[in-house]
């Protein structure tokens, strides 16, 4: 899948002042995964048509990063990240959640856990 192709199936969810773009896609429980730095959620690409068949995979670019918000003179440190996630998250019914994370992202993952 060409990268145009991964973006034209992202949604955009509004959260205050920023937004998250993500892929949603499967049903059952949720599984969300994410990236590290300098990537984005494409990077899960070629993951999603097996891991959607038993679950709704949820791949957000993070605040700062791919096609989310990236405006300047925000915090995107781990912490605020797992802020804004778990935000959006809630804004998007997802209650419970398998979190699957690399690089900055597993730190974000485990913050999201505590």
């Amino acid at each position: 899948m060409h990268w145009r192709q991964y973006q034209e199936l992202q949604k955009v969810t509004e959260l205050s002042d920023r937004f998250i773009s993500y892929v949603d896609a499967g049903a059952g429980p949720a599984l969300v995964l994410l990236h590290g730095i300098p990537t984005w959620g494409y990077l899960y690409h070629k993951m999603i048509p097996t891991l959607e068949q038993n679950h709704r995979v949820l791949v957000p670019d993070l605040p700062g990063y791919g096609f989310s918000d990236r405006s300047d003179r925000f915090d995107r440190s781990l912490s605020r990240q797992a802020d804004r996630l778990s935000e959006w998250m809630a804004a998007i019914g997802v209650e419970r959640a398998v979190i699957v994370g690399h690089d900055v992202g597993g730190g974000v993952a485990m913050r999201l856990a505590i």
